[in-house]
């Protein structure tokens, strides 16, 4: 008895001793999971428990059971909880820029389902971004879209194509109109109307063909937009017939929705109507264009009138030429300063024509462009008489132009047409008249000039070449205005024919000073 008090007062003073000797080790372990508990347990509860206050909103929509369909009922609202905090926490991650971090969520993303399109394209960019392959991206696109059975309605196939055409990745969003028919599905007239943009976007003008061919086979009708594509694609691979159907079916879907009236204008851009008459110009077949103007399907343009004048005109068709004109008549269609020098040229010698132009000009107030004055110089030149008396008249017309260089350059056509002509003293009155004035005008620049050409109050020397020098200086000499000789020949570089024209003026007078 004696002995075991012994023995256990030996062991019990033992333990003491190893725990005072361990009591550093002891204490810091219970001030270490004191802490512990402090810091880390309560953040736990208050997480699972905001948790279960959220998850609880969605269960007490249920009745408490017992039953397999209670059971059920609370399993599908913690899946669509789930599902709905992963699209979130996705878009959030996009809306921050985190692009990494969407793709990190991706698989439970794909997994929960029911993503919407939108946020389905806003995956597909932040793939892109991180230079992800197309196939890649097209394979993950594919797989999500036979998990997700809500997603097999081309309601959202078209709207997920209609995003992701933006981003002109061809590979991704053809493949998905390719595997569509392993989802129970076939494109329809909303994926054709993408899949045609996107290719004319990026010029894939075959593509575009074959597009519409296949969208006709499957009897979809093209809408107004896709339309007009096909129009402009048309044109640019100079489909004449495909173009004149393009736009016929734009003048009947214009007329119904006007109520059978006639076509206006914004039918299609006048842009695409001028280039449509171009491509019957240049394909030797402006009779079907003029057939729809007989018709009165085509809008009628002063650049489409243009054209076909130019065109009869480099075919030498008169009888074109004379149709245009009656058409223009008929649909009183305005006439414009290429207009006119068209049908100039095309009135050759015939200077009444010409002088019943240039009254409809000076009514119309239309531009004189340089062209247009050289077409009727040319007509003036040609004919016996008259052509001086013309030639003044078109001096008249461009004493009213508004001021330019081009103005300039139309006088100095006339200076050189009144020298030729005999003209010589009208010829130094519309040099003194409209070219001295102009280049001694305020505007000019007196550094342009020579020092020379300064004293004497001459124009700058750009303004007269060459040819039109020499005229001048060959009429002022005949006319007895030496001084005009003088002061265009002062100041300017030795030009031997010019002192050759002198000497041979002076000759002829028999004036030897000179």
């Amino acid at each position: 008895m004696i002995a075991d008090q012994i023995d256990f007062s030996v062991m019990f003073e033992q333990t003491l001793s190893i725990i005072i000797a361990a009591r550093t080790e002891l204490i810091q372990f219970c001030f270490a999971f004191a802490i512990h508990h402090f810091i880390f347990g309560h953040g736990a509860v208050s997480r699972g428990s905001g948790k279960g206050k959220q998850v609880g909103k969605h269960l007490s929509k249920f009745p408490a059971s017992r039953s397999d369909s209670g059971a059920s009922r609370r399993r599908l609202c913690e899946a669509s909880f789930e599902q709905g905090a992963a699209v979130k926490n996705s878009r959030s991650a996009y809306d921050r820029g985190d692009h990494r971090g969407v793709l990190s969520g991706w698989e439970t993303l794909k997994k929960a389902g029911k993503v919407p399109a939108s946020h389905l394209a806003q995956v597909v960019e932040c793939m892109q971004r991180l230079m992800w392959d197309s196939s890649s991206i097209l394979a993950e696109v594919l797989d999500y879209l036979q998990l997700d059975y809500d997603a097999h309605n081309m309601g959202y196939v078209n709207e997920l194509l209609e995003l992701l055409a933006k981003s002109l990745d061809t590979i991704v969003v053809d493949g998905i109109v390719k595997g569509l028919p392993e989802l129970a599905l076939a494109a329809n007239s909303g994926s054709y109307e993408t899949l045609i943009q996107m290719h004319f976007s990026t010029r894939s003008l075959a593509a575009v063909a074959v597009l519409a061919q296949s969208m006709r086979t499957a009897g979809f009708a093209a809408s107004a937009r896709v339309t007009v594509i096909l129009f402009k694609t048309a044109l640019q691979v100079s489909d004449l017939d495909e173009a004149i159907r393009c736009y016929k079916d734009l003048i009947s879907r214009s007329a119904a929705q006007s109520g059978g009236s006639s076509a206006t204008a914004s039918v299609a851009p006048c842009h695409l109507l001028v280039q449509l008459v171009e491509l019957a110009c240049r394909a030797g077949r402006a009779e079907a264009v003029l057939a729809e103007l007989a018709g009165e399907s085509l809008h009628l343009t002063t650049d489409m009138v243009n054209v076909m004048l130019g065109e009869g005109l480099r075919g030498r068709d008169g009888s074109l030429v004379a149709h245009i004109e009656r058409l223009a008549a008929l649909r009183a269609v305005p006439k414009n300063g290429r207009t006119f020098q068209l049908l100039i040229r095309h009135a050759g010698s015939d200077l009444a024509r010409v002088e019943a132009l240039l009254e409809e000009l000076e009514v119309a107030k239309a531009d004189c462009s340089l062209d247009l004055v050289a077409a009727a110089l040319a007509a003036c030149a040609q004919s016996q008489s008259g052509g001086a008396r013309m030639a003044e008249r078109l001096e008249r017309l461009l004493v009213v132009q508004a001021e330019g260089s081009g103005r300039t350059q139309c006088f100095l056509a006339l200076i050189r047409f009144y020298s030729e002509a005999g003209e010589h003293g009208r010829a130094c009155a519309a040099y003194d008249e409209h070219v001295a004035a102009a280049g001694a005008s305020p505007s000019a620049s007196p550094a342009a000039a020579s020092p020379a050409a300064a004293a004497l109050g001459s124009p700058k020397r750009g303004l007269l070449d060459l040819r039109t020098e020499r005229c001048l200086v060959s009429s002022a000499l005949k006319c007895g205005r030496g001084e005009l000789a003088a002061q265009l020949l002062q100041g300017m570089p030795a030009d031997t024919p010019k002192h050759l024209v002198l000497l041979r003026h002076a000759a002829a007078r028999g004036d030897l000073p000179e």
